[in-house]
């Protein structure tokens, strides 16, 4: 979800971006606080990717900036952070390439797992590989999600993929997207920290045939809003990085007199 909240729960922002797409191949998202020192958390994290040639530099790269940069923060009442990376990757036990998660937080016990009602000194990373044979696997972090919404969320999942032709696949990656909205607003009309606006970014799995000519993909999705405008992420590749740009459906909106744009 896209939005912001003041410590004592009154809502600053309900638009804002808390995503990262890096090198075209992974996506790092944020819950937790929304500035580090004078920047935004996105922005202070898109500084941190920049420059990093892989996605496991990257990460040691951003632990490392994170426990000195949030341990400053002497001033503020909560500093939980969690920063999740995923992405698709190999393992030593098969070449097949399967989705990978990643999640850097200074709110979990590194050693029963349990999430924290207050900040660690240090931040820990916990890894996970989707197992051979699993469809889907879900990593909640920040607000919690009840029972019954994880239970239809795998239902759904589960329902969509025992329906779909094996190749090409008829499951689109905005079919599950769909359902993951839908559980986000679930928690959101029960929690007023978690917003109903927004943004989906998509990873495909470039090893899969008919992924190779398919972008990834990424929606800005407001909640009974007409604002047409798509939000996207900040984007980091090799040699560029894009941030705050906004795109928008539908025709062009300059004419075209003369050849020329007006």
């Amino acid at each position: 979800d896209r939005r912001l909240t003041w410590p004592d729960g009154r809502v600053a922002e309900e638009t804002a971006n808390k995503a990262i797409l890096f090198h075209n191949v992974a996506v790092f998202s944020y819950t937790g606080i929304s500035q580090i020192g004078s920047k935004r958390t996105d922005e202070w994290i898109a500084d941190q990717l920049i420059g990093q040639p892989g996605i496991q530099s990257a990460i040691t790269n951003l632990t490392e900036a994170l426990n000195g940069a949030v341990a400053r923060l002497t001033s503020w009442p909560d500093r939980r952070l969690a920063v999740v990376v995923d992405c698709w990757a190999s393992t030593r036990e098969s070449s097949l390439m399967r989705p990978w998660s990643c999640a850097i937080t200074n709110f979990c016990d590194p050693k029963s797992r349990e999430i924290l009602r207050s900040a660690l000194p240090t931040f820990s990373t916990f890894t996970q590989t989707l197992p051979e044979g699993k469809g889907y696997a879900f990593l909640p972090l920040g607000q919690s999600v009840s029972a019954d919404t994880t239970k239809r969320l795998i239902r759904q999942v589960v329902r969509v993929m025992r329906h779909a032709s094996p190749s090409p696949t008829t499951i689109q990656p905005e079919t599950v997207a769909r359902f993951m909205c839908d559980a986000v607003r679930e928690v959101a009309n029960r929690n007023s920290m978690v917003g109903r606006n927004l943004m989906v970014a998509t990873v495909l799995n470039r090893d899969h045939p008919e992924y190779l000519n398919r972008p990834n993909s990424f929606a800005y999705v407001p909640d009974g809003s007409r604002d047409s405008t798509y939000y996207g992420p900040i984007m980091i590749k090799p040699d560029i990085a894009v941030r705050g740009f906004k795109a928008y459906p539908g025709p062009p909106r300059f004419k075209i007199k003369n050849g020329d744009n007006s």
